[in-house]
């Protein structure tokens, strides 16, 4: 896609969310912040016990993503993003989904408690033939 700046200020959210530089970042949304998770499209999870996105970029297979999260996580080169601030739990969802489309099997449920998270992403390629973005939360401030 090529634009400006200035035809994405047009899109909305969308637009705004198009802005993100890097894997992730965030948006303040009202009072709160929505997450965005940028760069491409890609096939996501969330592994609420690592407080960690997981972005298949290529693999073989899925069973190939799922084995080698442990190496991933592990030889990560992180790179410090920015931070998160929520009210708590949260919903993924692809942005290109109408509000009416939004089914569940289209949603990834967030839980989170309410606070401000550190965001770090890394791209990894655990194994030839395989990489994978990750995008991790790592707890600054819990809201009591």
């Amino acid at each position: 896609m090529t634009s400006t700046p200035g035809d994405l200020d047009t899109w909305g959210d969308y637009g705004r969310a198009c802005q993100i530089d890097g894997y992730a970042g965030a948006l303040d949304a009202g009072d709160d912040q929505a997450r965005v998770l940028a760069d491409e499209p890609a096939s996501t999870t969330y592994l609420p016990d690592q407080r960690l996105f997981v972005r298949w970029i290529y693999a073989d297979s899925e069973a190939d993503v799922i084995r080698l999260i442990p190496k991933a996580v592990e030889t990560a080169d992180w790179e410090d993003v920015g931070t998160w601030t929520t009210s708590g739990p949260a919903e993924l969802f692809d942005s290109t989904l109408a509000g009416d489309e939004m089914e569940d099997e289209h949603r990834v449920a967030v839980d989170v408690a309410p606070g401000t998270y550190l965001l770090r992403t890394a791209h990894v390629e655990p194994e030839e033939g395989t990489a994978l973005v990750l995008v991790q939360l790592v707890a600054q401030t819990l809201a009591a």
